[in-house]
């Protein structure tokens, strides 16, 4: 039996443009929009926005490849770097429904950065997205729950493999070559979730490191460097220290016909993914029953253990990082507002009595029924109780922007929008749509990252 690594790599190596379904070319171009909104937003709205930039250019200094929202051109790794923290650090970024992982935060900026480059045509760009999506899902989904169980933060763990695979293909890298990126890329790969307790903010630059460790894997491997071909197989490779058993027969299922990027979901709100069907949960049983934020006295909220872990922290949150991470105050603020925005994020509103007082009746609990359908599943049960004593409650598992209730380009298009808001003109940003809409007639994607700097 062929190692995973060769036949993943022959995989990447082999993949043409034109052996892509037109769907999975449709949803390439709508990955892409919905990354460039989280970046373009990430470059002003994250806490260490100037201080990634600071430290890269301690390291790298300036370069040729586009910053997102910024007028700066840095070294094409500096670049993705910086734009995959970017991409990832407002939580508006994309995720598949049981991968547990961000995929599009690390392989969207790393194709665009060695695009730039490299001077590489819209169709090469589609085609590397699509396998960057294809093998950080594979092994992802695979992995999980395990890989968080085991302490281990699948976006940049696995991003680290998706972005080999990105930079193998805009690399031109052979089979082998490919191959060796992809071991070469578990080598260097490294987070953890214990990020998501505290400093959360920094998980941005984490996630930033595994786009600079798939180009890093992808140029050693272009330049003749061996990766270990068992890394994927033996009882001491990457599945044991991470997840347990070898998945072989799962990793290579309908490989090159199923593409996984058709599983990805999309964030409309910039919190934990998980705080999601909560929000979206109270927001309906708010206007289905009409219900007046005043004579709600208790919230609870039934989720399963991974979530629990990650959102479930009581009281309400002291800055922007653990408000990402706290069902309570996204509660609180989407049964005020009917929704949760970038603004909800801002000092005033953490100060906000309002928003505090809710926020202190909202408890977080293990519900057998939630956990029950995990990991299959990811949901929330509602449960609002009114100072006259009436009880209202709702399950909610499938959210809009989710594979079941898609959402499509144009849809996209409006949060884009929101998103790159006092960043970028209108003018760019329809011209931004525009192109990506078009991306495989572009002949060199320096039309497209042209657009996405500012005067700043």
């Amino acid at each position: 039996m062929e190692s995973l690594s060769t036949l993943l790599g022959q995989f990447i190596a082999n993949t043409k443009y034109d052996d892509l379904p037109s769907d999975i070319v449709v949803a390439s171009k709508e990955r892409i929009l919905d990354i460039l909104s989280a970046a373009t937003a990430g470059s002003r709205y994250w806490e260490y926005n100037d201080d990634i930039i600071a430290s890269m250019d301690d390291i790298w200094g300036d370069g040729v490849a586009t910053v997102m929202g910024r007028k700066a051109k840095k070294p094409f790794a500096s670049a993705a770097f910086i734009n995959t923290a970017f991409a990832h650090a407002v939580e508006l970024d994309d995720g598949h429904k049981n991968a547990g992982m961000h995929a599009g935060a690390v392989v969207v900026p790393t194709a665009l950065a060695i695009g730039e480059k490299m001077h590489c045509s819209g169709k090469d760009i589609i085609l590397s997205v699509v396998l960057g999506y294809e093998l950080a899902y594979r092994f992802a989904s695979n992995m999980c729950p395990a890989l968080i169980n085991n302490g281990f933060h699948p976006s940049a763990v696995c991003g680290s493999v998706g972005a080999s695979a990105t930079a193998a293909v805009l690399m031109g890298l052979n089979s082998t070559q490919a191959s060796n990126a992809l071991s070469l890329s578990v080598l260097f790969a490294s987070g953890l979730m214990e990020i998501t307790h505290s400093a959360q903010a920094s998980k941005g630059a984490m996630v930033g490191h595994a786009s600079f460790a798939g180009i890093l894997s992808a140029v050693l491997a272009k330049n003749n460097f061996a990766g270990p071909d068992t890394i994927f197989n033996v009882e001491k490779g990457f599945w044991s220290f991470a997840a347990g058993t070898v998945k072989h027969d799962e990793m290579i299922k309908n490989l090159g016909q199923d593409f996984l990027i058709r599983d990805t979901y999309v964030k409309l709100y910039p919190t934990c993914r998980h705080t999601h069907c909560a929000i979206e949960g109270i927001i309906d049983l708010k206007h289905q029953y009409n219900i007046n934020p005043d004579d709600v006295v208790q919230i609870k909220i039934g989720t399963f253990p991974i979530a629990y872990n990650l959102i479930g922290r009581p009281g309400h949150p002291s800055n922007a990082e653990e408000a990402r991470f706290s069902t309570c105050y996204c509660i609180a603020v989407a049964l005020l507002n009917d929704s949760f925005n970038l603004s909800d994020l801002s000092d005033d509103s953490l100060h906000n009595t309002a928003y505090s007082r809710l926020c202190n009746l909202v408890s977080v609990y293990i519900d057998d029924e939630v956990t029950a359908a995990f990991p299959k599943r990811r949901g929330a049960k509602i449960t609002i109780v009114l100072n006259n004593g009436q009880v209202y409650e709702k399950l909610l598992y499938d959210l809009k922007g989710s594979p079941s209730i898609p959402l499509n380009i144009c849809d996209i298009r409006q949060k884009f929008i929101g998103a790159s808001k006092d960043i970028l003109n209108s003018q760019q940003v329809e011209n931004i749509y525009t192109m990506v809409s078009k991306l495989e007639t572009i002949q060199n994607i320096k039309d497209l990252t042209a657009l996405l700097s500012t005067g700043f």
